[in-house]
């Protein structure tokens, strides 16, 4: 399952290489410059199809408990495609309502700094608790707010396979469903993200350390390691993420 996200990321790490290795994107003209950027968007899209792959072969894993059915690469993909655009504009959505939560509480701090020691915000930076902490608060917060909406709507991304339900009421049954459960729920995917993508990311600060500086065989052979990491993680999440849904949903999974 991992390959649905493997090779996107495989191609997307190659796109600073090729602007190191190509004369025409060396030249860093205008042309060359909107061509990577069309290219990393058209990778970034296939890398969300991806896991809307990985996300249907998760349902399936659920109707089967033993993943007994076997399917093969095109089929998944076909079967996968009427869920692609949902999927990516819900996730365009729960990223815009996570900025928007984030700048609500970001202004009325502000203001409230503002209104109480203007110069903490006007004095230039000294590292001292009494400059700092107004800065860290003025931060902390709304991040803090970002991340209980993206908790709050992280159902939505199973919910689009499972249930055919996207955007707004896909966000908002997902709100439903973590609401009374929003600390466990929190914990949980704390950790997963802590065992799958921590882990993921040391290999590939490693392998860049290690190889990445070195010939261009080696290099390549960090991003493939690089990549690799970030898709068996990514694969894993997104399992562990619907096996959690079928865990707090209400009623058990019925299979269509």
């Amino acid at each position: 399952m991992g390959f649905f996200l493997f090779l996107p990321m495989l191609l997307l790490a190659q796109i600073p290489r090729m602007e190191d290795a190509l004369p025409y994107f060396r030249a860093q003209s205008t042309e060359s410059n909107l061509v990577l950027l069309l290219l990393s968007i058209a990778l970034n899209v296939v890398t969300v199809w991806g896991s809307t792959c990985v996300l249907l072969i998760a349902k399936r894993l659920l109707q089967a408990k033993a993943g007994r059915t076997r399917t093969s690469l095109r089929a998944v993909f076909a079967q996968a495609a009427p869920f692609f655009l949902p999927y990516l504009l819900t996730s365009i959505l729960r990223g815009i309502i996570a900025l928007l939560w984030g700048i609500l509480f970001l202004l009325p701090i502000v203001g409230i700094i503002w209104q109480l020691a203007p110069a903490v915000l006007t004095a230039p930076t000294q590292e001292s608790p009494a400059t700092i902490l107004p800065w860290l608060l003025i931060l902390l917060i709304p991040l803090l707010a970002m991340i209980a909406s993206l908790v709050r709507t992280a159902f939505s991304p199973v919910l689009i396979l499972q249930e055919a339900i996207a955007y707004r009421p896909a966000l908002r049954k997902s709100s439903q469903m973590i609401r009374k459960r929003f600390w466990p729920i929190l914990l949980q995917l704390a950790v997963l993200v802590l065992l799958l993508y921590v882990p993921a990311q040391l290999l590939i600060l490693a392998s860049q350390a290690l190889l990445g500086s070195a010939s261009s065989a080696l290099a390549v052979l960090a991003d493939i390691l690089g990549s690799l990491a970030s898709a068996i993680a990514g694969t894993l999440y997104l399992i562990s993420l619907t096996l959690l849904y079928d865990r707090e949903r209400p009623v058990p999974f019925v299979s269509n």
